[in-house]
């Protein structure tokens, strides 16, 4: 991370709005964690999201924040405006602005990906528990859920997962 306090004003809501302006006419979607998410969110409305590919996407990610066990950190996080939050590979800390949780809370809600989608989970995820991930794309007929024993960052079986993209990639273009 560059700068730290990049991720102050961060919302999802703006980062959807630039990746809209990036899609092509048939876009091929990757998105690893919160940015599985938010392009599963994308794909929602966008016709021009043709596939997807997801890397411990972290569906049900507003319900986390309104568990009981997160009130005193939320609590905290609007009181301060803002909480630290581990970002990046390797991670570090960055502080998240209050806007970003009201963002997500207006924007959650049913996520469960129309297009042809291929994702990712490691069974030692501790960051994004592959239970909301199964939860929530396990019964689609378009989405296969590829369970790796790997961890949130995916890095044991990393070259698989950039050659079953690049395979995504290669056949949306042929299609």
């Amino acid at each position: 991370l560059a700068d730290r306090t990049d991720f102050l004003d961060f919302t999802v809501s703006r980062s959807l709005a630039r990746a809209r302006r990036g899609l092509f006419e048939r876009t091929l979607l990757v998105g690893s964690s919160l940015g599985g998410w938010t392009a599963a969110l994308l794909a929602r409305d966008e016709p021009r999201v043709g596939e997807m590919v997801l890397l411990c996407p972290a569906f049900r990610f507003a319900d986390r924040w309104s568990r009981p066990d997160r009130a005193e950190a939320v609590a905290r996080w609007r009181r301060e405006g803002r909480l630290d939050f581990e970002l990046g590979y390797p991670p570090e800390m960055a502080p998240l602005g209050v806007g970003f949780l009201d963002d997500v809370l207006a924007l959650d809600g049913e996520v469960r990906p129309a297009v042809p989608t291929i994702a990712f989970h490691g069974t030692n995820d501790v960051v994004v528990p592959l239970a909301d991930a199964a939860s929530v794309i396990g019964d689609l007929p378009n989405v296969d859920l590829d369970v790796r024993d790997d961890d949130h960052a995916l890095g044991a079986t990393l070259p698989e997962l950039v050659e079953a993209v690049r395979a995504r990639a290669r056949a949306l273009r042929s299609a």
